[in-house]
């Protein structure tokens, strides 16, 4: 039971009234299992849903470096078997030289149709 001292406002800062829209952007940073990877895009298995069509910021890490990438959500599925858990399809822009290096230098020592195991 909450008592009645705890219902009022306790801010001590002074707040101000916003009449009509301002936006403001939420940055979130979790780790996500990689299920397949291309030069062109990646599949993720996330636990939070994402909207088709977003912009997202990634920090990719192969091996000891490290790329800021750009991606576009196109598609998202459920995970069978593991409530609230997504499957996101993402699609590169503006892949960095070095990460598209690193990326073609993984796949190139991956045998094909070899499953690749996430860490």
């Amino acid at each position: 039971m909450v008592s009645k001292e705890r219902l009022g406002d306790r801010r001590a800062d002074m707040r101000f009234e916003i009449v009509g829209d301002l936006w403001a952007r939420l940055v979130a940073a979790q780790s996500l299992t990689v299920k397949n990877l291309t030069t062109s895009g990646m599949l993720v298995e996330s636990p939070s849903h994402v909207h088709v069509g977003s912009r997202q910021q990634l920090r990719l890490t192969i091996g000891d470096e490290v790329n800021q990438v750009g991606a576009i959500v196109r598609h998202i599925s459920p995970v069978a078997g593991k409530p609230n858990y997504y499957l996101v399809g993402l699609a590169f822009v503006d892949l960095p030289s070095d990460a598209r290096r690193q990326i073609e230098t993984l796949c190139s020592t991956v045998p094909e149709n070899a499953a690749v195991q996430g860490a």
